[in-house]
């Protein structure tokens, strides 16, 4: 590898052989630009040649695109020659990459590629304790997973925007079951503990109804909650969780009705509340009052005899 000045316009940005993100990025973020605008590129980049004097990126495309939105002609770069392994390319872009907090599907990517030279024991010992990660195959194997799964599922684990742990479910299910809870996923912009409930309760009822999760999900009862134009995102949400929670636990869901519709036929005061034991395990109830002094306690309690 050698550091020299290379032209801008020579480097195929189309190229993604050594890209560590889902989709190649077309704008730099503009923090970066104004940076770069000042000082310059502090850390060169990273290229391959491809031919003679053109190259693709290994590593910087961030800062090549802020050179190049700079109007930069050229830009001192970090230069692997044809001759060079691409493996010998990885290491240096694992180097670097090891002193960042590199996201956890660009890790994945890594070791997904990288791993076209390497076993997974060699992955597990020469990158996993540098990305901070057990150095175990195991856990080299169920990375390398997530950069199997659909880009548009790696560019939302990328941007959290969908759980990790939820990420590692969906590998193991079929292509129309898993697109199809992602979509919901999407569409509700559903919170980490919402998407877990999700998978979770889509899984144990399409089990229990021994039908794909697809066909679970595609019935009208959750449809028309999805499809309702009169709800906004969070109404959506609420109503749609509530509808899965129904479906889920019927008789937990018929039994919160009757003790609801039981409570509404009560004319309790304001300062007072009935609650069910938990899970209706018991058919005991309890009756809370709630006072704002002793001697309202006092009054409350000589009402009560």
């Amino acid at each position: 590898m050698k550091l020299q000045t290379i032209q801008i316009s020579d480097i195929k940005f189309n190229d993604d052989t050594f890209s560590l993100t889902p989709y190649l990025a077309d704008a730099p973020p503009q923090k970066l630009v104004q940076s770069i605008g000042r000082v310059g590129i502090l850390h060169p980049p990273i290229v391959v040649e491809i031919a003679d004097g053109i190259y693709k990126i290994g590593s910087g495309r961030l800062r090549l695109l802020a050179a190049q939105q700079l109007g930069m002609g050229s830009c001192k770069c970090n230069v692997f020659k044809t001759t060079a392994h691409p493996l010998d390319v990885f290491n240096y872009i694992y180097e670097e990459a090891s002193h960042t907090n590199l996201p956890l599907i660009s890790k994945a990517i890594f070791l997904k590629k990288a791993g076209q030279w390497l076993s997974d024991e060699e992955l597990a010992l020469k990158f996993m304790e540098g990305f901070n990660l057990q150095a175990n195959t195991y856990l080299v194997k169920k990375l390398q997973k997530l950069a199997e799964l659909e880009l548009n599922i790696q560019q939302e684990l990328l941007e959290n925007r969908i759980d990790e742990k939820v990420c590692h479910e969906l590998v193991k299910l079929d292509f129309i079951d898993r697109m199809g809870l992602f979509d919901i996923i999407v569409k509700l912009s559903l919170s980490v503990g919402n998407q877990r409930k999700l998978l979770i309760s889509c899984r144990e009822i399409a089990i229990r109804n021994k039908e794909t999760i697809a066909s679970f999900i595609g019935q009208p009862s959750l449809t028309t909650i999805l499809t309702n134009q009169s709800l906004n995102t969070p109404q959506k949400t609420a109503s749609f969780m509530a509808q899965l929670q129904e479906l889920r636990f019927p008789r937990f869901s018929a039994a919160e009705q009757d003790f609801s519709d039981f409570v509404s036929h009560i004319p309790l005061p304001k300062h007072m509340t009935i609650s069910h034991s938990p899970s209706f395990e018991k058919d005991e109830l309890s009756l809370t009052v709630t006072c704002g002094s002793k001697e309202e306690l006092l009054h409350v309690i000589e009402q009560l005899k």
